[in-house]
């Protein structure tokens, strides 16, 4: 099984890699990469994917490679699946916090990409139950940080007094972070 799960980590990681490389406006001419991976036999199928640690890369590479070509249907299909890894499973919650946060921003990000906004309240709120058990400073501004996507949900959702009730939010929140966030 840890063999499995380390295969999955970094094909998973080649992937990110390309990611960061290329983002999300990725070229036709550049599609010949993600045809690529998506042959490996380990995108093939979930059910190769044999532990929880080894699903949840799974999703998370066919996450990025379906954002990549800006598929967002498909990208949060992916995403949603390996939430709800974490939802099924709260052990991993407890036992790694941040990874829950990342989950969480890209199940946000990808909800408002897709227009699941159903979805995307479902993941806010979430976010706001977690909130009070985060204990690190980098949870703690992650989590702040991550208000930004509650902002963009009530404008592009034309909410507009909820919109200044977040920024108003924020403002009162920002002095305990604003040092943090401007280090390099």
């Amino acid at each position: 099984l840890l063999n499995n799960a380390k295969s999955y980590y970094i094909l998973a990681q080649k992937v990110y890699q390309c990611y960061l490389i290329h983002g999300v406006s990725f070229k036709k001419k550049k599609s010949a990469v993600i045809e690529e991976f998506k042959r490996q036999p380990l995108l093939q199928n979930e059910s190769m994917a044999r532990s929880i640690e080894a699903k949840e890369y799974f999703h998370l590479a066919h996450g990025f490679l379906y954002g990549m070509v800006g598929d967002y249907k498909n990208s949060h299909y992916h995403t949603r699946k390996r939430a709800e890894l974490y939802f099924d499973h709260p052990f991993k919650i407890n036992n790694n916090r941040y990874a829950y946060l990342y989950v969480l921003n890209n199940a946000l990000i990808t909800a408002l990409y897709a227009k699941k906004y159903d979805e995307f309240k479902t993941y806010f709120k979430k976010l706001d139950e977690i909130r009070p058990n985060l204990k690190h400073d980098i949870e703690k501004k992650t989590a702040f940080y991550m208000r930004n996507h509650e902002l963009s949900y009530y404008i592009e959702s034309h909410r507009w007094e909820k919109a200044m009730k977040v920024v108003k939010l924020v403002e009162r929140e920002l002095p305990y972070y604003e040092k943090s966030l401007n280090e390099i």
